[in-house]
């Protein structure tokens, strides 16, 4: 099993590789790739992924509407993700999983 630190880097690592990807297949194949690995992540530790600006995301949002229904995402991934123009709401969420 793998330690909380090595989890983190790992997902660093995938971070770097997105934003490093030359094309759009590969940062799509990179996000899921991501995803999957957060979604294993936050089944144990319940930590929440706060898009603030849904303007900002709306391709990207619409990209995992479309995995999901084409069954390349788990549809619990989609539960993740929390999509809000409120820093208030963004930092109330935060709050109450961190401060656990």
């Amino acid at each position: 099993m793998l330690t909380e630190q090595e989890v983190i880097c790992a997902l660093r690592k995938l971070l770097n590789q997105i934003y490093d990807a030359s094309d759009v297949e590969q940062v799509h194949r990179l996000i899921d790739e991501f995803l999957e690995k957060y979604e294993i992540w936050t089944r144990l530790k319940q930590s929440p992924i706060i898009l603030l600006g849904r303007h900002y995301w709306r391709h990207y949002l619409a990209w995992v509407e479309d995995a999901a229904a084409a069954g390349l995402i788990s549809p619990w991934g989609k539960t993740l993700l929390t999509v809000t123009d409120d820093n208030a709401y963004a930092l109330e969420i935060l709050k109450k999983h961190c401060l656990k």
